[in-house]
């Protein structure tokens, strides 16, 4: 008797939590940079070697979302980047504590590393 009530509780708290997890809404946020990084190569290669070459891009989105800036790291293998995730434009997000979400205009979510957040400091932002 103590095993079916045990195995209850345990099935209701992993689905509260799991539908806490999953209920996060999306909230409009307006891009206010994005800025392409070259893949920093491996720090330990003989000099005799051929320079080692990533094919990985890397771009840093950062998106205002009311009075905070998140940055976000986006990482991909082709040289491509969402219409909708370009500078002044809208763009839904879910920021959590390690990632932000973006939803791309054909309605893809892609998960960003979350790199920074900041108080948004007005219309001199840095990128």
């Amino acid at each position: 008797m103590i095993r079916p009530r045990l195995t209850l509780a345990v099935v209701l708290a992993l689905s509260s939590v799991l539908s806490g997890a999953q209920t996060q809404s999306w909230q409009t946020g307006r891009v206010v940079a994005l800025e392409k990084h070259e893949a920093e190569l491996p720090c330990c290669y003989s000099p005799t070697d051929a320079p080692l070459k990533s094919n990985v891009i890397m771009y840093d989105v950062s998106v205002q979302i009311g009075d905070t800036v998140y940055v976000g790291r986006y990482e991909t293998s082709i040289d491509y980047v969402p219409a909708n995730w370009a500078k002044d434009c809208l763009v839904l997000a879910r920021p959590n504590k390690h990632f932000i979400y973006l939803e791309t205009s054909s309605g893809q979510e892609k998960r960003l590393s979350l790199l920074s957040r900041r108080r948004y400091s007005g219309s001199n932002e840095q990128r």
